[in-house]
């Protein structure tokens, strides 16, 4: 890999930095309609493959490049966002060139490197989610997912949904995993497992809390029978990856990104108003405020936010533990083999003098 030397590497990235008290200005960017990043004086196109719809408890996904990385000489709209119907799509696209960085499941980044594709883990934007196993009516407990005649909705295998489904079996000492459940139906966004589960189409899934209290505002059978928050807490459920040449030769991208996302974890969960400001900003149908309130106070209490940067070993070395147990790949990958931390550690060096 490349090296870079820090004080260049600094002295390159704030002369075209904004001032920190500019952050707050930041929805103006919008406007935009280019994708650059400031690197030596060339404009450099960057696009960002997503394998999945931006919730809010993802919004730091979008919001930290586009609010947060022109700190750091980035300069990028959400008409740089793709999304891709599934992490491989979203992978090809990154192969063929179409787009520099994948922002998708941990899990099925793991699972592409141990394929021995040339791809690394460079910046998490969610470590432990706001998911639930829910279940209607009389499935109120883990044990009846093991039942027949209980339809469960479930995630792709490799997905998000399924590593948060099993994270939270294992810590639950459920005894299974999703791969045991008799009765299960995919269903590949939470928005359809939760649309599955208001119709009666299926018994139980898993989802986020705030689509569980849509469910609940309509039936009000509704029963939450765990909780990702609180009982799998070295999790890192989402994060950005990119080709190690990519990041080899766009090593300032690659950090500017990481800077950006962590600076947007820190300064939305210190504040509740700017966190909802942003998710009405980038989200065409936000939650209640209530519900937002709900997020925030988890994000605050449970680290869902990357605010240093994440990349854990107990966090790596957790998901490839379960990616093992879900049969994703064998026990020979290691933290080393799938992840870059040059991003996260010139990142927080970055951070360091920027006050928020």
């Amino acid at each position: 890999m490349s090296k870079i030397d820090r004080r260049d590497f600094f002295y390159k990235s704030f002369s075209t930095a904004l001032l920190p008290g500019m952050v707050a200005g930041g929805v103006s960017l919008l406007a935009g309609c280019q994708s650059a990043v400031t690197n030596k004086g060339q404009a450099s196109t960057t696009r960002i493959g997503l394998s999945a719809g931006v919730h809010p408890t993802y919004i730091q996904v979008i919001a930290g490049p586009v609010l947060f990385g022109p700190n750091f000489g980035l300069e990028i709209t959400t008409d740089d966002f793709i999304f891709f119907n599934s992490h491989s799509t979203a992978v090809l696209a990154a192969l063929s060139g179409q787009v520099s960085i994948v922002a998708a499941s941990t899990l099925a980044h793991m699972a592409f490197i141990s394929k021995g594709q040339p791809f690394k883990i460079f910046s998490p934007y969610v470590n432990v989610d706001d998911f639930v196993i829910v279940g209607r009516g009389q499935v109120k407990n883990l044990q009846q997912l093991l039942d027949p005649d209980v339809t469960v909705a479930i995630d792709d295998i490799g997905g998000a949904g399924q590593a948060n489904f099993d994270a939270m079996l294992l810590a639950e000492e459920a005894g299974f995993l999703v791969k045991d459940i008799p009765s299960r139906v995919i269903i590949g966004s939470t928005v359809g497992r939760t649309s599955a589960l208001a119709s009666g189409e299926v018994d139980a899934t898993a989802i986020h809390i705030y689509q569980a209290h849509q469910i609940q505002a309509q039936t009000n059978d509704l029963n939450v029978i765990s909780t990702m928050y609180g009982s799998v807490p070295s999790f890192m459920m989402l994060s950005l990856a990119a080709s190690e040449s990519w990041l080899d030769e766009n090593l300032e991208i690659a950090v500017a990104f990481t800077a950006g996302i962590i600076q947007a974890s820190r300064v939305l969960r210190q504040s509740f108003e700017e966190y909802r400001r942003v998710v009405n900003q980038f989200i065409k149908a936000p939650p209640s405020i209530e519900t937002l309130r709900t997020i925030h106070d988890l994000a605050g209490q449970y680290d869902i936010w990357p605010i240093e940067g994440g990349l854990q070993r107990e966090r790596l070395e957790f998901m490839i533990y379960l990616g093992e147990k879900e049969g994703l790949f064998d026990s020979n990958l290691t933290p080393e083999d799938v992840v870059d931390t040059r991003p996260r550690d010139l990142a927080l060096e970055m951070l360091d003098n920027i006050s928020i």
